[in-house]
């Protein structure tokens, strides 16, 4: 769980790093990603998130970025995205900011279940380290394409 440490704008890692991965990641990588050992979840599988699918049972739609992040928060999980979006509306950034919330945005959304499964099982010791490690919690990052580099996005 994430808190807060001195300040209502700086937060404690956490000791492990864990995310869910939003709704815009299909639903199959739910079936591929238990037989790797990572932290990791998908929106569409945690019950207390959105609404029952019309014609999947099990699954989840429809959760809320405020949601989302009022979830990931109380938890103690980071949030996956490549919701293009998102960075450009402060409104979503703060909802998980102000909660303490680490994002890592995917600059540019993977192309099929192949391309999805490889961005997290390549990235997530990546990501990983990087929350485990930052100095300032929470922080939006950036990662750029599957293979590609991960950074912090700039405070504005």
């Amino acid at each position: 769980m994430s808190r807060t440490c001195g300040t209502s704008e700086t937060f404690l890692p956490p000791e492990q790093p864990r995310f869910l991965l939003d709704e815009n990641f299909s639903h199959w990588l739910g079936e591929l990603l238990p037989r790797f050992d990572y932290e990791v979840q998908q929106v569409q599988r945690v019950p207390d998130l959105g609404r029952p699918h019309p014609k999947v049972p099990g699954l989840r739609v429809g959760a809320s970025d405020e949601e989302i992040a009022e979830w990931c928060a109380a938890e103690g999980w980071a949030v996956v995205t490549c919701d293009q979006d998102f960075r450009s509306r402060e409104l979503r950034v703060s909802a998980y900011n102000r909660r303490g919330v680490n994002v890592v945005l995917c600059t540019r959304q993977p192309t099929g279940l192949h391309e999805q499964l490889e961005l997290v099982v390549i990235n997530y010791p990546k990501w990983a380290d990087a929350i485990a490690t930052a100095k300032r919690h929470p922080q939006l990052w950036l990662q750029h394409g599957p293979k590609g580099m991960l950074r912090q996005a700039r405070r504005s």
